[in-house]
């Protein structure tokens, strides 16, 4: 995206902006920017995974292997992320 729009500042400290040259107050003095920003930075990602554990597993997952999976995560996308462990609640059936 490249745009171009002016930053009206007042003395006293106030700024704002628009789009056209403004009209302006005696206090106030506007300066043209021009703005270029990548159009990658207004695509939010679409991060998604799945773990499969093994049927028979009957130890819990050590914190050193979150970690690991955090790590690496982050390491490949770019992002950082945050790897919990969540265990299934039991519920009593009531009769």
């Amino acid at each position: 995206m490249k745009t171009t729009f002016h930053v009206i500042a007042k003395k006293t400290g106030v700024v704002r902006t628009t789009k056209n040259l403004p009209a302006l107050d005696w206090n106030e003095i506007a300066i043209k920017m021009e703005m270029e920003i990548p159009d990658e930075l207004f695509k939010r990602p679409h991060l998604e995974a799945k773990i499969v554990v093994p049927q028979g597993r009957k130890e819990p997952f050590k914190a050193e292997v979150l970690d690991t999976m955090e790590e690496a995560i982050t390491k490949h996308t770019g992002y950082p992320v945050t790897v919990k462990l969540v265990e299934e609640k039991k519920t009593k059936k009531v009769v």
